[in-house]
C-alpha cells in the first residue's frame, strides 16, 4: 500500500472525534430521525442535533419493507458527549453521541 494512502487513512481515523473515556454516561431524552442519509438525536429542550452512529438501528421500522427505511422515535438513551465540531449529513449535527445504553423507546413513526 503507498504511503500516501497510509497517511490519508490514518488521518481519517485521526479525525473521528473520541469522547472522553474517563466521563461517565449521561441520560438524555429527545427524538431519534434517521433516513437514507443521516440518524440524528436532538435533546429535549435543544436545537441542535448529534450524530448517534448506528447505536439506535435497532429501533428503526420499516413497514414497506423499503431498503431505506426512513421515520422518528422518542428515545432515552445513556451515553457519552463528544466535542463541539461538525458532523453528520453536511455537518449539520454538532456533537457526536456514543450511547451506551438504550433505555426506552417509543411513539416509533414511520414515514
Amino acid at each position: 500500500m503507498p504511503k500516501r494512502t497510509i497517511f490519508l487513512l490514518l488521518s481519517a481515523i485521526a479525525s473521528i472525534p473520541v469522547a472522553a473515556s474517563d466521563a461517565p454516561p449521561k441520560t438524555y431524552a429527545g427524538p431519534y430521525f434517521y433516513n437514507f442519509e443521516n440518524a440524528s438525536f436532538t435533546r429535549d429542550g435543544d436545537k441542535a442535533c448529534w450524530v448517534v452512529g448506528t447505536a439506535l438501528r435497532s429501533t428503526e421500522i420499516n413497514p414497506r419493507n423499503s431498503p431505506h427505511p426512513s421515520g422518528t422515535a422518542r428515545v432515552v438513551v445513556r451515553g457519552i458527549l463528544g466535542p463541539k465540531g461538525h458532523f453528520g449529513n453536511l455537518g449539520a449535527c454538532t456533537r457526536v453521541l456514543k450511547i451506551v445504553e438504550v433505555v426506552s423507546v417509543t411513539e416509533q413513526l414511520a414515514r
